[in-house]
């Protein structure tokens, strides 16, 4: 979970609506948060407000501006989505009629999920076909072969890729072989079946 999605309501009815749908989705009370505009006329402090909703891990500095829409009226679902149900929840919240908060949306990293690459996009992390040096984007860190030298020059070893250089070459195996199991002849160990 990066953030939790938030929506207010101009009604009771529809923010109730959001949370009976969390529930046929069994999301139990632990999954979202429902908060009320205060009732019967009753003063609510603004910033006890906010820090009420702060401690719903609302996106920081976006807990004054809720407070002060519910206080205005507005009733305000938090719905925490486990992983891989961000989504359905936002599309769920969103078919309930929620009001426009006037805030953007956090960038939505559950939609850069790209099945080819689940690592890279579970890490938050460009894959090296898109991206050649993705940890040192990630990282921002310089990249070692930027100044017209690679790395491997610069510590005196080959490189793997070389021409003139293999891992194969190295162990004395040849790159094409007849053998099914090369290294466990060169290692002379039995083959278990």
């Amino acid at each position: 979970m990066i953030h939790p999605i938030v929506r207010l309501y101009d009604s009771a009815e529809k923010a109730q609506e959001a949370v009976r749908q969390l529930q046929a989705r069994r999301f139990g009370p632990r999954n979202f948060d429902l908060v009320s505009p205060p009732s019967g006329g009753a003063a609510t402090d603004e910033a006890a407000l906010a820090e009420t909703i702060a401690e719903t891990h609302v996106v920081r500095g976006r807990e004054r501006r809720y407070a002060r829409l519910v206080l205005d009226g507005h009733w305000m679902v938090i719905a925490r989505a486990p992983f891989g149900t961000g989504l359905m929840v936002t599309i769920l919240l969103d078919d309930c009629g929620p009001v426009e908060t006037g805030l953007e949306e956090p960038e939505d990293r559950a939609r850069a999920w790209d099945d080819a690459a689940p690592i890279s996009s579970a890490l938050q992390i460009g894959t090296i076909i898109r991206n050649p040096t993705p940890l040192s984007s990630f990282w921002a860190l310089p990249v070692l072969a930027g100044r017209g030298r690679r790395a491997c020059e610069l510590i005196g070893v080959p490189e793997l890729a070389s021409s003139n250089w293999s891992l194969s070459a190295k162990l004395g195996i040849p790159l094409i072989s007849h053998n099914p199991a090369p290294l466990s002849s060169l290692l002379k160990l039995p083959l278990t079946r």
